[in-house]
């Protein structure tokens, strides 16, 4: 099934060359990389021409790229001179596509700066696959949804995990061990658990300070399964019954939150729905 997705993606790629104007396309990012061959090694680079797909990678993961990887010819990487003219001369492609957005400006330079690839030309393209990763199959929305449940169910633990006494680090420790247990493959991102003051702190990292009784807890996380992250945000109040001032907040983001899904239509950009929540 998934040599049947990744030849198709493949397909995909090779039709797209002519509309990038190149003969070939070098892919760096991570997602992308895995979203065209299956390798999730740590290591790995893509050349896609019309008749070639190359996976670049090192000995440490030759075992897994075979697995991952069957679609691709595999290219022993050792991160050598020799290794990267050899790698781009391959397929005799001249016009290369690289990804602006993710190959480093160093690398971009090492390229350019090779003598021994002075006749290729690099053509810097601003998106890649992103366009096609944008429609999702069922398989990948069916990830979606198990990632968000996931975290959904994580989210529901936190009211019988939170308890004063324990640091933000703990408490995010424990969520992330449900998480995992539940069957994410990673976080999507570093789990944020921001009480009392730093409540008020975007994207606060887990700190030593203990959970206090009548403390704000803001609860960021999201699960990855398949390579699909999902991410949900909740407030909680530690303690019986939540102050005035709480309630306020709440029920003005609560306010905000009504308007944008009211006012939310086809074509609208995210920075116009997201004026309808700052304007309130």
């Amino acid at each position: 099934m998934r040599d049947n997705i990744t030849t198709q993606r493949i397909s995909a790629v090779r039709n797209l060359l002519n509309e990038w104007r190149v003969e070939a396309v070098y892919i760096t990012s991570e997602t992308n990389r895995r979203w065209l061959s299956g390798f999730t090694g740590s290591n790995g680079q893509l050349l896609i021409t019309k008749e070639h797909a190359l996976l670049a990678t090192d000995f440490r993961y030759w075992e897994q790229a075979q697995q991952q990887a069957p679609a691709y010819t595999l290219f022993k990487h050792q991160r050598t001179t020799e290794d990267t003219v050899q790698f781009f001369t391959e397929t005799g492609a001249t016009r290369i596509g690289i990804e602006a957005n993710h190959l480093t400006l160093q690398a971009a330079t090492d390229l350019k700066n090779n003598n021994a690839l002075s006749h290729l030309t690099w053509v810097p393209l601003p998106q890649t696959v992103e366009s096609l990763r944008a429609v999702k199959n069922s398989d990948e929305i069916a990830a979606i949804q198990a990632a968000a449940a996931i975290t959904d169910h994580t989210m529901s633990q936190v009211n019988l995990l939170a308890r004063p006494g324990i640091s933000e680090k703990e408490l995010a420790w424990e969520l992330e061990k449900v998480m995992r247990d539940a069957g994410a493959e990673a976080t999507a991102f570093t789990l944020i658990v921001a009480s009392g003051p730093n409540s008020a702190l975007p994207h606060h990292r887990p700190g030593k300070r203990l959970l206090q009784a009548g403390d704000t807890i803001v609860v960021d996380m999201g699960a990855q399964l398949d390579g699909y992250k999902s991410d949900l945000t909740r407030s909680f109040y530690l303690g019986s019954e939540p102050n005035e001032q709480f309630w306020a907040v709440y029920n003005k983001v609560l306010e905000a939150q009504t308007a944008v899904i009211q006012q939310t239509r086809p074509g609208m950009t995210c920075k116009e729905i997201d004026g309808i929540a700052r304007n309130m």
